[in-house]
């Protein structure tokens, strides 16, 4: 097997990781293997990440090209990792009629917050089923 997709499948493990550890709050399921589980995954996640991006700027060390290259790798899953809760699960789960849901000013000023990458700590429409709020 190739380093790079050795690498790729330990990042991908690593993520799962990361995945199950950001549940625990939504789930209400803390324990301490998630915890040893999550910050084994959260470390061996961003050492490698960090591997693959200095590996991109080794590739081509322009600024430009690098940071045109990495927006372009980011954006689009930040787009889709904030309008797939913003337009499924949040109708989903919550308590408010679709007009309220998508018409709150509040809530739309967090959504676009997201989407501007500032981070919102809490979504009260989407997960008010939840056992972290």
């Amino acid at each position: 097997m190739d380093k790079n997709n050795t690498l790729n499948v330990l990042r991908l493990i690593s993520a799962v990781f990361v995945i199950i550890y950001h549940s625990c709050p939504l789930t209400g399921n803390f324990s301490s293997l998630f915890g040893i589980l999550a910050g084994i995954g959260i470390g061996t996640f961003f050492i490698i990440s960090g591997y693959f991006i200095i590996q991109s700027w080794f590739s081509d060390p322009t600024p430009s090209r690098f940071l045109w290259k990495r927006l372009l790798r980011l954006v689009p899953e930040l787009a889709a990792m904030v309008i797939f809760p913003i337009f499924f699960i949040g109708p989903i789960n919550t308590r408010l009629s679709l007009q309220e849901y998508f018409f709150d000013k509040e809530y739309f000023y967090r959504s676009i917050g997201n989407m501007a990458v500032v981070m919102i700590l809490w979504l009260n429409f989407a997960f008010e089923f939840s056992k972290m709020i």
